[in-house]
């Protein structure tokens, strides 16, 4: 009876924890060392049904804020198509240009002259799965960077 319990309590738990397994990821500086750990949320982002809807249906609630810049939103992540980024631009502190990099630091994409924009569409259908790193660099020289995740 014992051996029974323990059994089905463990397929319970597996089930249950199997839904709800988040990735970590972790940031490295040029040395090596281990600088940042975030925990990615896998269902973060997108809908229960799996389907992510058009940027032009996209409102405030649907966009995920980022957990390091209040000034900062996106959806979805998990990304399988398209990325919409929104930020928020202030007095003369601007986002100039938006770089896509792949995990290895290989540059990807580049979008320039946003000045003016405050938000921007990346489409990551031609790219294999993966994790990427979008930064936005501003007109003060500052970079923000965003970890996302390609399905």
């Amino acid at each position: 009876m014992k051996i029974k319990f323990i059994f089905f309590f463990l397929l319970i738990n597996s089930f249950f924890y199997s839904q709800t397994i988040d990735h970590i990821l972790f940031e490295y500086d040029s040395a090596g060392n281990q600088i940042k750990r975030y925990t990615i949320d896998i269902n973060a982002g997108r809908p229960a049904n799996g389907i992510t809807k058009e940027i032009e249906d996209i409102t405030k609630d649907d966009l995920i804020l980022s957990d390091v810049y209040d000034d900062i939103s996106y959806y979805p992540n998990p990304v399988k198509e398209i990325l919409y980024v929104k930020w928020i631009n202030k007095n003369n502190e601007f986002v100039n240009s938006v770089h896509l990099y792949s995990v290895s630091g290989q540059s990807v994409k580049i979008y320039t002259n946003l000045k003016g924009t405050d938000a921007l569409s990346v489409p990551f259908d031609n790219l294999p799965q993966g994790l990427y790193t979008l930064a936005l660099k501003y007109s003060t020289g500052e970079e923000k960077t965003l970890k996302i995740i390609k399905n």
